[in-house]
């Protein structure tokens, strides 16, 4: 079983979810055993540091012999509810409920709370020490792994993960990202077309439902947004029809925006697309 490793500026803590742990003082100490439906397939919590001053928390979920790892950024404030056990509080958001989707698909998970100097994301995603953090993730899942890294967000997912991508090249950034009810109109002071999305060179999707009618996520804004894309070695938009029925606000996590009655179809695209475009090395 992992324990506690320090290698770099990367340091990390590894539980299977049937087991919580809780580090004090350098040791792991633990607490007692955890039923959880995902364990025979290796799921972990794990922090990384890519800032001296703060830890980056995350649930990991592994298959057996994963193609590639999708980094999950929820929606919203990002407050996803992860606790050191593996349990999410708040599991709503279209990709948080959608984890074992991606896992069934053979890629591995993790998914993504705020750092532990920040309560939310809200106000920080396109900040510098967020990309930091981030990097922090993709380097360890990189070393531990040894496959593709795409970051997947949604809503304000994605500008997470627009920002880490325009300002990380790999082996320190992804290898592709995907974008899904893009942000690309102005929310909590930040969009994702406010990225240097020429600075993308790396293949990336976007995904819209047609019938997304959340105010800060236009289909025609993702259309837009695809055209900066100039420097994408791949980019392609894929609308998604149908699903359903709605519940709640038009951004919510059970409207269009979310997905709703489409998910499966919806993480079989991404999926698809990730295992078919390859990681590009100069």
């Amino acid at each position: 079983m992992p324990g506690l490793r320090r290698a770099g500026v990367v340091a990390w803590v590894a539980v299977p979810v049937l087991l919580a742990a809780c580090v004090q003082g350098g040791a792991e100490r633990r607490v007692g055993p955890e039923e959880h439906a995902l364990a025979a397939q290796g799921a972990y919590y794990v922090t990384t540091q890519g800032r001296p001053d703060a830890l980056q928390p995350f649930l990991l979920l592994v298959p057996s012999q994963p193609k590639a790892v999708a980094v999950l950024f929820a929606g919203g404030q990002g407050q996803i509810g992860l606790l050191p056990d593996g349990h999410i509080r708040n599991g709503d958001n279209f990709l948080v409920r959608s984890r074992e989707r991606f896992l069934a698909q053979g890629l591995a998970v993790a998914v993504i709370a705020p750092p532990t100097d920040h309560p939310s994301l809200d106000r920080f995603r396109s900040t510098e020490a967020h990309t930091a953090d981030i990097a922090g993730v993709i380097a360890y899942l990189r070393g531990r792994l040894h496959v593709p890294v795409w970051l997947v967000g949604t809503s304000r997912g994605t500008i997470s993960v627009a920002y880490a991508a325009s300002r990380l090249a790999p082996p320190a950034g992804p290898d592709g990202i995907v974008l899904s009810s893009t942000v690309t109109v102005l929310s909590r002071g930040a969009s994702a077309d406010g990225a240097d999305l020429a600075a993308i060179r790396v293949p990336t999707l976007l995904v819209q439902h047609r019938l997304d009618a959340c105010r800060v996520t236009p289909f025609g804004g993702a259309e837009a947004l695809l055209k900066r894309l100039v420097n994408a070695p791949a980019h392609e938009l894929i609308a998604i029809e149908g699903g359903g029925p709605p519940r709640g606000p038009a951004c919510q996590a059970f409207n269009y925006h979310g997905f709703i009655g489409r998910e499966a179809a919806t993480v079989r695209v991404m999926t698809d697309w990730i295992k078919v475009h390859p990681p590009v090395r100069s």
